[in-house]
């Protein structure tokens, strides 16, 4: 089965909280499945919100699924691109 999360707004140390609870969800209901963060309506990222992809990812990869993230614009992109974090957390056709 596979998630898509729309995400809206700034991730950031205020929105981490509530943004964890979110992927957390959809991870419990299917740990072994796909789950898709889309960011068509993300401003900001700081290291919090990083942080919750990151620790997700590992989760979901533990349990032989996968979180890609989609439609992140120009400069959100490049915090991931800044990071490194665009060559694990994007899905490998480039979106």
């Amino acid at each position: 089965m596979e998630h898509h999360i729309v995400v809206k707004g700034e991730l950031d140390l205020a929105a981490a909280p509530s943004f964890l609870r979110q992927l957390d969800d959809a991870l419990e209901a299917d740990p072994g499945g796909s789950l898709e963060v889309d960011f068509t309506g993300v401003t900001f990222i700081d290291s919090s919100g990083l942080g919750v992809l990151v620790a997700c990812r590992r989760r979901a990869v533990t349990a032989g699924g996968e979180l890609v993230v989609t439609n992140a614009g120009p400069g959100v992109r490049f915090v991931f691109e800044v990071t490194g974090l665009d060559k694990v957390l994007f899905p490998s056709c480039g979106v």
